[in-house]
């Protein structure tokens, strides 16, 4: 692999473990220690490479900003694992107060990380220098996230609607103020992400793109936006997380298909250059 195709791969290695991440925020999710470690040593090696503040931005201060929010990051959820309870010696499970803060990380920092890759393809002036492998990855990479960050982002939303339409049935109402406000902030933070993966996907998958606006149905009937019987509304719900569920599947097969493929073509090659080494010593 080449420079250029070394780059990207570096930087969406860093990608994958912002989406993964996403899971953190599924109720009931049980995080693998194990697997929590080696996010955070990779994610580590990542903000310090030196190689990625020049691949950021040409000014400085945006510069600065962007890593000062990568290392915020990194020391909040892995380093000091504030978004964690304690659940056993093997698994973690996320503190549910963070899961909104967690999301708005993860969208953030994906599409700065993912703006900085699409900065390298435009510098690159021969595209041939692009293995065609590493675009499509890329590529199935973006379906994928869009795919996952929107099914976690609306499950959440009706998590805390739920929480939300549950305290209004049953507690008293003149002392529910704070925590209405806190569940209507919340939901609000929740549909402005919904809003901007969806205005950030620029590819052309029909399956994905026609679920926009099932989504901005399907919440609008939520609050209250569309009227309609609670039973519409709820059966809306359950048709707009079963689609979602259904591209988080199948964009989830078809990533791992085409990556698989190029880890095996990268493999190939250090095999052949460890071969062409040897002949020549």
């Amino acid at each position: 692999m080449n420079k250029e195709n070394t780059i990207i791969i570096r930087i969406h290695q860093a990608l994958v473990i912002l989406r993964e991440c996403f899971d953190y925020a599924l109720h009931n999710a049980k995080i693998s220690k194990k697997l929590h470690s080696r996010r955070d040593d990779f994610f580590y090696k990542f903000i310090n490479d030196p190689l990625i503040p020049s691949l950021l931005s040409n000014n400085e201060e945006v510069k600065e900003k962007i890593m000062r929010q990568l290392n915020e990051f990194y020391n909040d959820v892995f380093r000091d694992n504030k978004c964690f309870l304690y659940d056993s010696d093997d698994y973690y499970r996320t503190d549910e107060d963070f899961r909104v803060p967690l999301l708005e990380y993860l969208v953030g920092l994906y599409q700065t990380l993912s703006d900085m890759i699409g900065s390298v393809f435009n510098q690159i002036k021969d595209q041939s220098k692009i293995d065609s492998l590493v675009e499509e990855v890329m590529i199935y990479e973006n379906h994928y996230y869009t795919s996952k960050s929107l099914f976690i982002l609306f499950n959440e939303v009706v998590r805390l609607s739920t929480e939300l339409n549950k305290l209004l049935k049953e507690g008293q109402k003149e002392n529910l103020k704070p925590q209405v406000q806190f569940f209507v902030n919340e939901l609000k933070k929740l549909v402005s992400l919904i809003r901007f993966v969806e205005g950030k996907y620029k590819l052309d998958k029909e399956e994905i793109k026609s679920i926009f606006p099932v989504i901005d149905n399907t919440l609008k009937l939520m609050d209250g936006s569309i009227k309609a019987e609670g039973k519409e509304v709820a059966a809306a719900i359950r048709q707009t997380l079963t689609y979602l569920i259904g591209l988080d599947h199948i964009y989830n097969l078809l990533f791992n298909k085409i990556f698989k493929e190029l880890i095996t073509k990268i493999q190939s090659k250090q095999s052949n250059q460890k071969l062409d080494d040897n002949i020549q010593a």
